[in-house]
C-alpha cells in the first residue's frame, strides 16, 4: 500500500532527474519522519555555528575589547555544544527506525514484485543479481530516502546561516569565501554523467561476481569432483580485474573532482586569511572576529563543497534506483482468478480436469524466430496417467511451462474442461489446478512438515505422513530422530538425492491437485522404489490428470498415452514400440 504511488510512478526512465524523482515519490511516503530529521538537522548546525560567534564574544571579552560577563558567554558556547550533540542523537534514532522501516518494506515489496512478475520476463537476471538489487541497492534506497534531503538541506542552510553571519561583519570577506562556487558548479556539472555511468558499471560487475560466485558454491561438488578449481579461480579473478578497473576509473573522477575543489578552497583559505590579517592590521577587526572569521570562512567554502559532495552519493542513488524501477516495470502475471475461473476451480478440483492443446505454438521472446513447439495437439482426459518423452533440449520442460501458465502460447491456446463440461483457457490464474514437481533439488531449508506446509499450510501431521508414505518417503523420514520435524540442511543437506526426489513429490501430493505434473522425478530412484511410487500415484489418484516427463519404461508402463515431441510437434506413438526401442 505504501508503496502503490512509486509503482504508478514506475515507467521507463532515461536520465537521472527521473530516477530522483522516483526517490522523491518515495520520500513523499514518509514525509513528516523525514521533515523531523530536517528540522532537527538544521537546529544542531546553527547551535553548532553559534558557538563560533561565543567564541568571538569570549575572546573579545579576554583582550579587554568588550566588558561582559565571560561566564555567561562561555555557558552559552556550552549549551549550544551539548544541544547539538543531544539533536545529533535524536536525529540518528529517528533516522535508524525509518531506514529500517523503509528497508523493510521496500524489500518486501520488491521480492513480491519478482515472484509476481511474469515468468520470461525475469529471464535475463540472474539469480546473483536479483538477490545484490534486493539487498545493496535497496538499502542504498532506503538509507537514501531518509536522509538527502535533510542532508542537502542541512548543508544549504549552514551555507546560508554561516555567509549571513559573515555578511553582518564584513561582505567583502563573504565575498572571497564564495570564490569557489562557480568553479564547483561547472566542475559538478562536466563530471555528473561521466560519474553516473561509471557508476552503473561498477554496480552491474558487482552483481555478475556475486551471481558467479552463487553458481560456483551451488556447483561446489561438481567443480571439486573435476579438479578445476584453478579454471574456477581464475575466471573470478578476470571478472575481478574488471571491477577494479572500473571502480578506479570511477575512483580517479571522484579524485580529480576532489584535487581540484580542495585546491579552490586553500586558495580560497589564503585568501581569506590574508585579508583578515589586513582588516585586523588595520584595526578594522577585533581578534575575535578575526578568529571568527577563520573558522566561518573555512565553515562556508566547506559546507558548499558539502553540497557537491552530495553528487557522487546521488549519482549512486540515482543508479540504484534505476535497477530497483526495472524490477518494478517487469510485466505483471494476471495470477488473480475471475469469478468463472474461481466457480469452475471450486466446481472440479475434487471431480477431474482434462486438458487440450490446439495448434499449440510457442518460441522464446529472446529468439522469436526458433519455434520449440509449432502447431502442436495434444489432450488427456480425467483419470487419464500420460507419459511425454523426446530427446535432451527438445521442449518438454516448455511444455509444462505452457501447461502450468508460466509461458504463454505464441499461438494456439491450451484448455481444462471440466466434468460437466464448462472450458476455461490455462494461464497462470488456473495454476491453483496443478501440482507440479520440477527436476533438480527444489528442497527449502526448514523441516519436512515445513516443505509440506508450503503447499497446504493447514495440513495436519496425519496428511502429511499419507502424502510421504504415498511418494515412498515415510520409509526414511519415520526413522529421523524428530520424524517428520527433523529438520532439512540447505539443499537438502544430510539427505540423498533419491531422499529429497521423494519429500517433493510428497509437497506435490498434499495438494490433492486435479492434474500432477512430473519433471523426470524418479531418476534418482531404484526400480524397486521407482515401481512403488508409481503404484501409489496410481491407485490412489484415479481421478486425476497425470502427466510424467520421462525417459524410464517403469513410467510408460502405467501410462495410457505415450506422446513423444519431435520436430516440434507432439506425436501420439505406441508403446510397444517404444519399450522395443
Amino acid at each position: 500500500m505504501v508503496f502503490k504511488l512509486i509503482k504508478e510512478k514506475s515507467q521507463k526512465l532515461i536520465s537521472l532527474k527521473d530516477e530522483l524523482m522516483w526517490l522523491f515519490s518515495l520520500s513523499k511516503c514518509y514525509k513528516k519522519e523525514i521533515f523531523a530529521v530536517t528540522v532537527l538537522s538544521v537546529i544542531g548546525t546553527v547551535f553548532s555555528l553559534t558557538t563560533s560567534l561565543c567564541l568571538k564574544y569570549v575572546i573579545d571579552i579576554v583582550t579587554g575589547v568588550l566588558n561582559q560577563s565571560i561566564l555567561l558567554v562561555a555557558l552559552a558556547a556550552v549549551a549550544m555544544l551539548l544541544g547539538s550533540i543531544l539533536l545529533s542523537a535524536i536525529t540518528s534514532r529517528i533516522t535508524t527506525k525509518v531506514n529500517v522501516k523503509i528497508q523493510n518494506e521496500l524489500q518486501l515489496q520488491v521480492y513480491g514484485t519478482i515472484f509476481n512478475a511474469q515468468w520470461e520476463s525475469l529471464r535475463e537476471y540472474r539469480k546473483g543479481d536479483l538477490i545484490n538489487r534486493i539487498n545493496s541497492d535497496v538499502s542504498l534506497i532506503a538509507s537514501g530516502a531518509v536522509s538527502w534531503w535533510p542532508t542537502v538541506i542541512t548543508f544549504a542552510a549552514k551555507f546560508i546561516y554561516t555567509f549571513v553571519l559573515i555578511v553582518m561583519n564584513d561582505p567583502i570577506m563573504a565575498a572571497i569565501a564564495l570564490m569557489s562556487a562557480p568553479v564547483s558548479a561547472l566542475l559538478s556539472r562536466f563530471m555528473i554523467r561521466k560519474m553516473h555511468n561509471h557508476n552503473l558499471k561498477v554496480k552491474e560487475l558487482s552483481a555478475d561476481i556475486m551471481s558467479y560466485q552463487e553458481d560456483s558454491f551451488q556447483n561446489l561438488q561438481y567443480i571439486k569432483s573435476f579438479g578445476i578449481s584453478d579454471v574456477i579461480n581464475k575466471r573470478l579473478i578476470k571478472k575481478q580485474q574488471e571491477y577494479k578497473e572500473e571502480s578506479l576509473n570511477y575512483n580517479k573522477t571522484t579524485v580529480l573532482m576532489n584535487i581540484i575543489m580542495g585546491l579552490v578552497g586553500i586558495t580560497v583559505t589564503f585568501v581569506s586569511y590574508a585579508w583578515g590579517i589586513y582588516r585586523l592590521w588595520e584595526g578594522f577587526i577585533t581578534y575575535g572576529t578575526m578568529v571568527m572569521f577563520l573558522q566561518l570562512t573555512l565553515t562556508l567554502s566547506n559546507s558548499f563543497n558539502s553540497i557537491l559532495s552530495v553528487i557522487p552519493t546521488t549519482i549512486n542513488l540515482g543508479t540504484s534506483a534505476a535497477r530497483i524501477i526495472s524490477l518494478e516495470n517487469l510485466p505483471e502475471e494476471k495470477s488473480t482468478p475471475t469469478a468463472e475461473e474461481k466457480k469452475f476451480i471450486n466446481n472440479n478440483f475434487k471431480s477431474g480436469v482434462s486438458i487440450n492443446c490446439s495448434s499449440l505454438t510457442f518460441s522464446y521472446s529472446d529468439e522469436p524466430n526458433e519455434k520449440v513447439l509449432n502447431n502442436a495437439s495434444f489432450s488427456a482426459g480425467i483419470g487419464e496417467t500420460i507419459a511425454i518423452i523426446g530427446g535432451s533440449g527438445i521442449g518438454k520442460t516448455t511444455f509444462f511451462r505452457l501447461l502450468l501458465g508460466l509461458l504463454e502460447p505464441t499461438e494456439g491456446e491450451i484448455t481444462f474442461k471440466g466434468n460437466n463440461g464448462e472450458i476455461i483457457k490455462s494461464g497462470p490464474s488456473t495454476r491453483e489446478l496443478i501440482a507440479y514437481v520440477p527436476q533438480g533439488n527444489t528442497i527449502i531449508s526448514g523441516t519436512v512438515a515445513e516443505n509440506l506446509r508450503l503447499i497446504k499450510k493447514d495440513a495436519t501431521d496425519e496428511e502429511i505422513i499419507t502424502a510421504l508414505k504415498l511418494s515412498c518417503a515415510y520409509d526414511f523420514v519415520s526413522k529421523l530422530p524428530q520424524g517428520i520435524n527433523s529438520q532439512i540442511g540447505e539443499s537438502g543437506k544430510g539427505f540423498s538425492e533419491g531422499q529429497i526426489q521423494r519429500i517433493t513429490i510428497a509437497r506435490a501430493l498434499i495438494k490433492d491437485a486435479p492434474i500432477l505434473l512430473f519433471d523426470e522425478v524418479t531418476s534418482a530412484l531404484d526400480e524397486e522404489t521407482e515401481s512403488r511410487l508409481l503404484h501409489n500415484i496410481q491407485t490412489h489418484f484415479k481421478n486425476k490428470t497425470i502427466i510424467f516427463v520421462t525417459h524410464k519404461l517403469n513410467a510408460l508402463d502405467i501410462s495410457d498415452k505415450v506422446y513423444k515431441i519431435d520436430k516440434k510437434q507432439l506425436h501420439r506413438v505406441n508403446y510397444s514400440v517404444v519399450e522395443n526401442k
